[in-house]
């Protein structure tokens, strides 16, 4: 089960509503748990 903040960034996420209001740092974090890989160039 993931934390609150994520469970409303997957929310904002999955409908679309408030996109524009997605914090970039919130997004990569629930990227980072959900085992994606972050790479930088």
């Amino acid at each position: 089960m993931l934390p609150m903040g994520k469970e409303k960034t997957i929310e904002r996420v999955l409908f679309g509503q408030s996109d524009n209001n997605i914090n970039f740092s919130d997004l990569r974090k629930l990227m980072i748990s959900l085992d994606f890989k972050e790479r930088i160039r």
